[in-house]
Order: C-alpha cells, then structure tokens, then sequence
C-alpha cells in the first residue's frame, strides 16, 4: 500500500510546476571594461610606440543590473551620468538603445535569453562588458 503512494505523491511533485525552480534572476553581475569614447572627427589615430614597455590592460570594472536598484556601475561612479544604454548580440548588431535606465532594466528582465554585449556611454567614456541571460 505504501508503494503505490510513494508513486503517486512523487509523479504529482513532478509534474507539478515548481516556482522555485523556474525563480527569475534578481539582479546581473556584468565585468565592464573602460574604453575612451570614440571621436568621430579624428578617422586616423597616431598609435606611438614606446620601446619596452608594456601596455597595461583595460581595468575591470564590476557592474550589477538588479530592479531595485538599477545599474550600479563600481569603482567609477558614473551610474548618474550614463546617456545611453545599448544592448548589440554577439555578432555585433544593435538590438536596441535606451535613454533611461528604467526602460533599460525593463528588457533585461523582460525574459530574454541568451548572451548579449551591453555598452554604457558617458560622456567621458563608454563601458562594455557581456551579460549572459
């Protein structure tokens, strides 16, 4: 009697929907890397070569995306000053470009998946780093 039970209470928690597992991410840790903006007056840029030395790598910047706070963007305090928020696939085709953070974090967590490159651009700077859904 205790066999049929077991089977019956174990098929009905498997096919059952368990909203544990299927819980939506909170919040998006994305490493973003600090580039210069790109000038679009000055095509040719001079790369100097200086003789040994070694050019030091781009600094990690830690970026987390959450609904209850937005974008916090780390060790650069520029989350105020971001004027657009881009969001391209992995072949490098803009999918879309927002003005405001809110409309920005709507689509992140809209339900999208899959691997995209997100650039954050200010006017000093732009931030890029890849976010995987």
């Amino acid at each position: 009697m205790k066999i049929p039970f077991l089977v019956l209470i174990f098929a009905a928690l498997l096919f059952s929907p368990l909203q544990t597992f299927a819980k939506e991410a909170e919040q998006y840790d994305v490493v973003l890397n600090e580039e210069p903006p790109v000038d679009s007056g000055n095509d040719s840029e001079e790369i100097i070569e200086i003789p040994n030395r070694n050019r030091i790598p781009t600094r990690k910047i830690i970026c987390e995306i959450s609904r209850e706070n937005g974008v916090v963007i780390y060790q650069s305090g520029t989350a105020d000053e971001i004027v657009s928020y881009e969001v391209y696939d992995t072949t490098g085709a803009c999918i879309a470009i927002f003005n405001d953070e809110q409309s920005f974090i709507d689509f992140i967590f809209s339900g999208i998946s899959g691997e995209y490159l997100l650039r954050f651009r200010t006017p000093e700077h732009n931030y890029s780093g890849i976010i995987y859904l």
